[in-house]
């Protein structure tokens, strides 16, 4: 007898697309631990993305602001960054880095500062 297909030897089914928005309303972490320096300019570090419907900040213990959701519907991709200033005179975050999401090279999302 031949042997078959390794995949369907496994049971592993093929071509099969997981259920987009079965997934999309899961919150999910994805660390990178490694800083990245543009010299003289600041350090940054990816410290985590989460997909998430409501967008708030991690310490939410104090006085905070967070985007009011007004359509339950809507999944948001909160990136967390940690920038470092290198300059010799004070910067907003948003003066040293921008951040760009793109997915599957098609689409492009900007941050919020």
């Amino acid at each position: 007898m031949k042997s078959q297909n390794k995949s369907v030897e496994k049971n592993i089914p093929q071509d099969i697309q997981p259920d987009t928005q079965e997934y999309s309303t899961k919150n999910g972490v994805f660390i990178v631990t490694r800083y990245n320096t543009v010299r003289d300019v600041c350090e940054f570090n990816l410290a985590g993305i989460y997909v998430t419907t409501k967008i708030e900040p991690l310490n939410n213990s104090g006085i905070y602001s967070h985007i009011d959701v007004q359509n339950k519907d809507n999944v948001y991709i909160d990136v967390i960054i940690d920038v470092k200033n290198l300059n010799n005179e004070t910067k907003l975050t948003g003066d040293l880095i921008d951040a760009k999401i793109k997915i599957k090279n098609k689409l492009n999302f900007y941050s919020i500062n």
